[in-house]
């Protein structure tokens, strides 16, 4: 793991969102994994990751499968420890997009409307790489406007050979949907459905992203 883009990352995470005014929840387990499973297709595993201290507030045992990880040894640094160099070294600017994205260019009431999307690989304990389609939505938000936990379902798409453009996607059923690429080292909208992406599937999304970006 390269410790330097792991902390770009952290920065990013830190400077665009840092938790003045946190608000308690309590985590109704039995909903979240009802709602998780609604993400994924395959084999996957979810977890909530808490902005007010960066920690993993909770851990689905669906981990074992898809990583070979228990889910108590997956802290916010083995998973920067697992993610395959190349993506961990883009990771900070996907991360400021995504924040950009959620805290200034969408209604703090959409909030909870969107999800955002995007590819990367992570190391099985055997040593292999996985494909992992990521998708984030906001769990929780702040008393004073920030995200403060997001719920993150990966789940193990190596089947469908989906390339690693880096790519970040923004998916709503109910508002329209975006899609950004990087384009001369900036992040750029590629495409735009007003109608959702509802009835998409995954390679679908990603053969569209493509199909703008070459």
């Amino acid at each position: 793991m390269n410790k330097e883009d792991s902390a770009k990352v952290l920065n990013v995470w830190s400077k665009e969102n840092t938790i003045y005014q946190p608000k308690k929840k309590e985590l109704l387990l039995e909903i979240i994994d009802q709602a998780a499973s609604l993400f994924a297709v395959g084999s996957f595993y979810y977890f909530i990751l808490n902005f007010e201290n960066i920690t993993m507030d909770f851990v689905h045992g669906g981990i074992r499968d898809v990583l070979g990880i228990e889910p108590d040894e997956f802290t916010m640094e083995k998973a920067f420890q697992i993610i395959h160099p190349e993506d961990l070294a883009c990771m900070n600017e996907k991360e400021a997009l995504v924040l950009n994205f959620f805290l200034n260019k969408i209604a703090r009431e959409d909030l909870f409307n969107y999800k955002c999307v995007y590819a990367l690989r992570k190391k099985h304990i055997d040593g292999t790489y996985k494909t992992i389609l990521h998708q984030a939505s906001v769990f929780s938000v702040s008393d004073d406007g920030k995200v403060q936990q997001t719920l993150c379902v990966h789940t193990d798409v190596t089947y469908l050979n989906i390339p690693i453009d880096h790519n970040v996607s923004f998916i709503s059923t109910k508002k329209p949907s975006f899609h950004y690429a990087k384009n001369s080292g900036i992040y750029t909208i590629i495409a735009k459905d007003s109608h959702g992406l509802k009835n998409m599937s995954f390679k679908d999304m990603f053969s569209v992203t493509n199909q703008f970006s070459n």
